[in-house]
């Protein structure tokens, strides 16, 4: 006869084991739901809870018909007699209901009859929601797709997923959530940014995450040809057409089963338009000097440095209407960098560590008094701006720093950030004290960058002597404003 003890092991054995088995069940990437035969729910998981936006306290020990109470809803009655009397099992069948939510689900779904000693107590069902079946295939082909671009050097590929983006800020977080929903299917996008902020990116990411992954992605610049060779570059030419034309595809027909990218769509002739309007309704295009149609299947993504749908702007967007509402079925309207400040940061050791890789510096981080100028700069060219000006000063700083600091900028750049700095001071400040050491520290970042760090002109021009000047700049931790020469005066 067992102990107590063996009997309390025997127990706890148990105990582990079906926590293990829900922890696999919740963990699962298929919905799961399991009934006894008086149709009470005795398992629903995570994921299943998930998709209906359900709590499962709320579900089990519920009847299912109560859970799912409308008439059309006839679920049990479906599997019962096959899985229960019979003792067969459902494999790979469709069915579509509506959760408590109101939401309709179309779900591809396999039940089986769970018996114990030859006898059925009940009844299990995996299902998988057919739009989540879908967001998996899609990622399975993007991330076969980014295993090959590792090998593969093509010009015409992108290269760049939605993950590269940089930018934790609510307004790219937002941006990125957009993309990823819009991704898996096939409709124009049109993205909307100013000149630098990342929209031919967001345009790859989206190519890289849809069903149009494993084919080309090929991209135009509307402003980088004249008007009369786009037609020809778009949609090809025939042999004959004009003098030393030949058979050439367009960009539309390598593209197929792509994406095609329309960057600065705002910049195309107003004369082209509607011809590519009629490509894009049609799905056909006309070789230049051909009488032929060729059918055509790309996604096309547009971008513009105008906001289209600005009403209130100086300057109309130049697309036609007709063409806009082609290209727009869903948009993405990238913000600025100066309206996304906190991915600053975060985009500044992006570019460090690419720099550091590239060319073998190694510098840990930004100074203090760098990353303020930085922050209060408006950046009008955007992420590329602030890359241009990390790289250009990493090269000045070398090997034998650690923190990339204001000495090392660029005279033409430094003149641009510390002109949008003195903007921070044409304003009445709140605190008085606080804001006159402020400004008593702006009238001395501005002298010593105006004497070309020379700290007697420096001294002499602010009326002190040096070592009162030596004195303001410990106090202010300013020593990154001066260059390692001049500290040698003293």
């Amino acid at each position: 006869m067992e102990s107590i003890k063996e009997l309390k092991e025997k127990i706890e054995a148990l105990e582990k084991e079906n926590a293990l088995y829900k922890a696999i069940v919740d963990k699962a990437y298929e919905g799961i739901i399991a009934t006894d035969l008086d149709d009470r729910i005795i398992v629903y998981n995570q994921e299943i809870a998930k998709t209906e936006d359900m709590d499962p306290k709320n579900v089990l020990g519920k009847l299912e018909k109560d859970v799912y109470s409308y008439p059309e809803y006839n679920f049990p009655e479906l599997v019962y007699d096959k899985v229960v009397n019979k003792g067969e099992s459902i494999i790979e069948q469709r069915y579509f209901y509506y959760s408590p939510n109101g939401k309709m689900h179309h779900i591809i779904y396999s039940a089986y009859p769970y018996k114990y000693k030859g006898k059925t107590y009940g009844i299990f069902t995996l299902g998988r929601d057919v739009e989540q079946i879908n967001s998996f295939i899609n990622a399975t082909l993007a991330f076969e797709h980014q295993l090959k671009m590792k090998d593969k050097k093509c010009i015409n590929d992108a290269y760049y997923f939605l993950d590269n983006i940089i930018g934790s800020s609510p307004q790219m977080s937002k941006c990125k959530e957009l993309a990823e929903k819009i991704a898996p299917y096939d409709m124009a996008v049109m993205i909307i940014g100013e000149t630098g902020c990342g929209k031919e990116l967001f345009a790859q990411g989206i190519h890289n995450a849809g069903r149009s992954a494993k084919g080309p992605f090929i991209s135009l610049n509307c402003t980088a040809l004249p008007d009369t060779l786009m037609e020809s570059i778009l949609f090809g030419t025939c042999k004959g057409s004009f003098t030393g034309a030949v058979d050439m595809p367009g960009l539309f027909e390598q593209a197929e089963n792509g994406t095609l990218f329309l960057d600065e769509i705002n910049s195309m002739p107003i004369t082209l338009q509607g011809k590519l309007l009629r490509a894009i309704q049609e799905k056909r295009i006309r070789r230049l000097g051909s009488k032929e149609e060729i059918p055509v299947n790309c996604r096309i993504i547009s971008a513009s440095n105008q906001d289209p749908f600005d009403i209130e702007a100086e300057v109309p967007t130049p697309i036609r209407s007709d063409l806009l509402f082609r290209l727009s079925t869903s948009v993405i309207k990238i913000p600025p960098l100066k309206e996304r400040k906190e991915d600053i940061a975060e985009l500044c050791q992006f570019f460090m560590r690419t720099s550091n890789q590239s060319k073998s510096i190694f510098l840990w981080d930004i100074s203090p008094q760098l990353m303020e100028i930085f922050y209060h700069y408006n950046w009008p060219g955007n992420v590329r701006e602030l890359e241009n000006v990390i790289l250009s000063s990493i090269i000045f700083a070398g090997n034998q720093e650690r923190f990339l600091k204001v000495e090392h900028i660029p005279e033409h750049i430094l003149k641009n950030l510390m002109n949008d700095e003195k903007k921070r001071y044409s304003f009445i400040p709140y605190n008085l004290k606080d804001s006159l050491a402020d400004f008593e520290k702006h009238i001395i970042i501005e002298t010593i960058f105006n004497t070309n760090r020379n700290i007697t002109k420096a001294a002499k021009t602010l009326g002190i002597t040096r070592q009162n000047l030596y004195f303001k700049i410990e106090k202010y931790h300013l020593n990154d404003y001066i260059k390692p020469a001049a500290r040698k005066e003293v």
